[in-house]
């Protein structure tokens, strides 16, 4: 007959055993909460991105729009952007481009004004514009927020990126003719651009149109 400290071994035994297994099972259910968390979190994530992206998108779209009727779409968007930017100047060139064609409508003088003499500097005034403006995104998003308090907390990296990164991001894309990368993060966007700052042909400021000349050579 078995004696009770046999009895006593097995059991301690089993016990044991089933304390071994139970823990196996705690660990394998942690491991598949984490993934499961991160699976909720990047779906998460990628929604945010998804409504930022389409928002900044819509608005493009509807400026687009309004293009559209009027047969704008074809504009050099670089050379638009010049000529927004060039205040009184663009206005003065598009009147008198509009004198020499009273028959024409926006666009059309738009398109004449772009391929002229003038146009070059509009385009390169464009070119600055837009340089310029990614220059101080680029400050915003890496120098002024590594000198913040908010940069040593770990929290933001896990983010989803900035409206702004996406648009900077982009401008690196078509500044160095390179695909799109996939950037889940703000912390993975932030160290991309910083990267990217670094490439001579992002960060060589382009040169400034005398824009002084500009309005004599119209008015002459």
């Amino acid at each position: 007959m078995e004696n009770e400290s046999d009895v006593r071994t097995r059991l301690l035994e089993a016990a044991s055993s089933l304390a071994r297994a139970i823990d196996d099972e705690i660990k394998t259910l942690e491991i598949e909460t984490d993934h499961l968390e991160e699976l909720i979190y990047k779906a998460t994530a990628s929604e945010h991105r998804r409504a930022a992206r389409n928002a900044r998108d819509a608005k493009s779209y509807r400026m687009g729009g309004s293009f559209e009727p009027v047969k704008g779409l074809d504009l050099d968007p670089t050379a638009f952007c010049g000529w927004l930017a060039a205040g009184t100047a663009g206005v003065l060139a598009l009147v008198q481009i509009a004198i020499e064609h009273p028959e024409d409508g926006i666009p059309e003088l738009l398109e004449i004004l772009f391929r002229s003499a003038i146009g070059r500097e509009i385009h390169a005034l464009g070119v600055h514009a837009r340089w310029k403006f990614r220059e101080n995104l680029y400050r915003q998003e890496v120098e002024r927020f590594e000198a913040s308090s908010a940069f040593a907390k770990p929290g933001w990296r896990r983010k989803e990126p900035t409206a702004e990164q996406y648009y900077l991001v982009e401008e690196i894309v078509l500044a160095l003719k390179i695909e799109r990368p996939t950037l889940r993060t703000r912390g993975e966007a932030y160290h991309y651009i910083k990267k990217a700052s670094g490439n001579p042909v992002f960060w060589a400021e382009p040169p400034m149109p005398n824009l002084a000349g500009l309005i004599a050579e119209i008015r002459s």
